[in-house]
């Protein structure tokens, strides 16, 4: 009984250690072996944020104030807008696994470039007299919220749980989710200030100009999971 125990007791020891020693350190993914991985992770996840979608979602009553609305009517646009992204988001994982990761991400980023084009647009002086300029903001806020919800909000998430080995893949979850929220803290604290230097306009080109860089790096560098087993 003694000795049936003591190998018992060893046998849980030794699963231990062995459990222990497959626990990834984050400075492996710097590794040759992990470092694809690790970029597009990292990568995609700071893309999702330098492209001013929170921006865009905190401050969109006050952006809508600014060109004509009022207070109500802004707020009442954005809880609409908000409800419609909510419902085209229930179907974009199905879609995302029919047509792949990378074409629905390169598909929505063109979309969201229409959307912060339309945000430029409608802050032109030239257009300011004209009653109909304000729309041009809700529908580009519409196509911008929308076009994410099929590319840079989802696909972060998706390729960073599937592009890392099992091993590896807990901190490569952790440190991808730590970027995106340190872009997020960044970019939403710097708003106010980009505004006010670069002006109504020049701050939805330059968020266009980081959304059009991130087709060029989505394009480049994103490796498509479609099919592909966890492991692979």
């Amino acid at each position: 009984g003694v000795g049936v125990g003591a190998v018992g007791a060893v046998s849980v020891v030794s699963a231990k250690e062995a459990k222990v020693e497959k626990v990834a350190s984050w400075t492996e993914l710097l590794e040759p072996r992990y470092r694809g991985a690790t970029t597009a992770a990292v990568g995609l996840n700071l893309l999702q944020q330098l492209c001013g979608i929170n921006v865009v979602v905190y401050f969109a009553p006050v952006i809508l104030s600014g060109i004509g609305f009022t207070r109500e009517t802004s707020i009442a646009i954005v809880a609409i807008i908000g409800i419609l992204q909510i419902a085209c988001g229930f179907g974009l994982s199905r879609v995302i696994d029919v047509v792949g990761r990378k074409p629905a991400a390169l598909a929505g980023i063109l979309g969201m470039c229409v959307g912060l084009g339309g945000l430029a647009l409608s802050a032109t002086p030239a257009l300011a007299p004209y009653p109909w300029a304000p729309w041009i903001a809700v529908a580009g806020i519409l196509v911008f919220r929308l076009s994410f919800s099929c590319s840079l909000g989802p696909v972060p998430y998706v390729v960073t749980a599937e592009v890392f080995p099992q091993r590896v893949r807990p901190v490569g979850v952790a440190v991808a989710t730590g970027f995106q929220w340190a872009a997020n803290v960044l970019v939403t604290g710097t708003f106010l200030q980009l505004m006010d230097f670069l002006g109504p306009v020049g701050i939805w080109l330059f968020y266009l100009s980081m959304v059009g860089a991130s087709f060029f790096a989505v394009k480049a560098a994103l490796p498509e999971t479609k099919g592909r087993s966890l492991e692979g």
